[in-house]
């Protein structure tokens, strides 16, 4: 309808991927202990679901593990996940992967200093 211009939408996209989520450009370090900790499994990641968003690929190793995989499951990593990364700040992303979140920081940048 008009109401938005490329100027005003930044997307998640990391390298390959169809869909990508906030927890695709964290440094695997920032998750690791926490899904062990949480599940008891090793993070894998590379492997038939690289190209697949976060969630699917944690509820995918946790499926094939025999653990609990339903959505509240995933969610309750996810919330760790999201205090760990924020304990950490920018310095929780993966250096290759900060292109869009860096997009991001300045378009909200460049509107916060628009306003009057």
């Amino acid at each position: 309808d008009g109401l938005l211009t490329n100027a005003s939408v930044n997307l998640t996209i990391v390298g390959g991927k169809h869909e990508a989520e906030l927890e695709d450009f964290y440094k695997e370090e920032v998750y690791a202990d926490i899904l062990l900790a949480e599940s008891g499994l090793e993070w894998k990641e590379r492997g038939a679901d690289d190209k697949k968003k976060w969630s699917e690929r944690v509820k995918n190793l946790l499926r094939k593990a025999g653990k609990p995989h339903e959505d509240r499951d995933i969610m309750s990593i996810k919330i760790k996940v999201a205090q760990a990364a924020a304990a950490r700040g920018y310095m929780c992303l993966h250096p290759s992967k900060t292109g869009p979140i860096d997009s991001l920081i300045g378009s909200l940048v460049a509107k916060l200093q628009a306003l009057p």
